[in-house]
Formats: C-alpha cells, sequence, structure tokens
C-alpha cells in the first residue's frame, strides 16, 4: 500500500480496512443474547473479520473512482475508519459483560484457545505466501 499510494504512512490501518474487519467481528460477537455463542466459532470469526476488510476495501476502491488525489484518498480512509471505530465504541457500550471480554480477548489476539486443526490451516498459508513472496523479490 505504501507504494502503491507513494506514502510512507498508508497501511490497512490508514485506509480502515482493521476497523473494517474490527466492525464486522464485533457486529457477530455482540449481536445480540445467544447469537456469539451459537455463531462465533473461530472460523465464523475469521471470515467475518475478512469480509468487514474486503467490505471497506470495496468501498475504497469505488470512491477511488471519484477521487484522484491520493492524499485525498487516504483522509478519507482515516474518516472511514474513525466511522467503523465510533460505531464498535457504541455497540461495546451496550453489548453485555461476556461479549465484550470474548470482543476484547479477539481484538488482543490471543491464541489461547487455538487448536492442531486451526495451526494446520496457519501454517499452509504461512508457507504458501512465503512462497510467493520469494519467488516475486530477489533476496540480497
Amino acid at each position: 500500500m505504501q507504494t502503491l499510494f507513494r506514502n510512507a504512512l498508508a497501511g490497512p490501518d490508514v485506509l480502515g480496512l482493521t476497523s473494517g474487519s474490527s466492525l464486522m467481528v464485533a457486529v457477530l460477537i455482540m449481536a445480540g443474547d445467544g447469537f456469539a455463542t451459537t455463531f462465533a466459532t473461530p472460523w465464523t470469526i475469521a471470515i467475518a473479520a475478512s469480509v468487514g476488510a474486503a467490505g471497506v476495501f470495496l468501498l475504497i476502491l469505488l470512491i477511488s473512482q471519484y477521487v484522484s488525489d491520493n492524499t485525498s484518498l487516504l483522509i478519507i480512509g482515516l474518516m472511514i475508519g474513525a466511522t467503523t471505530a465510533s460505531v464498535v465504541g457504541v455497540l461495546q457500550y451496550v453489548s453485555r459483560a461476556e461479549d465484550l471480554q470474548a470482543f476484547m480477548i479477539w481484538g488482543l489476539g490471543s491464541v489461547g484457545s487455538t487448536d492442531w486443526n486451526e495451526i494446520i490451516v496457519l501454517a499452509v498459508i504461512t508457507v504458501s505466501g512465503g512462497n510467493i513472496g520469494i519467488g516475486e523479490y530477489e533476496i540480497a
């Protein structure tokens, strides 16, 4: 993203992608009574985070059709990030303590309940992503 925008400050958090994923996970976990315990598995949380980031990314792509200046697009990304973060704040305020705790643990990045199936999937993604990266760049 830094190369694309020619700006050292560009990143997923500046464009609002991180806040978009956080919003979708917050909606999933703090949606209502008992909803999180039924539907909030590690896989659905990962899918919700991906969908949230992809949704904000598509919104940024749509806006980029009308904005030609990269700096303006970065500022719009900051505005989207602030908006989604404020919605997450409202959800945190109105949620139950158990749901808020689950969301906070997810936000801090706990891997305490990770099982071997999830570790294998992570290892496959990491190795395949590493192989793609090595093929594109020359290592000195």
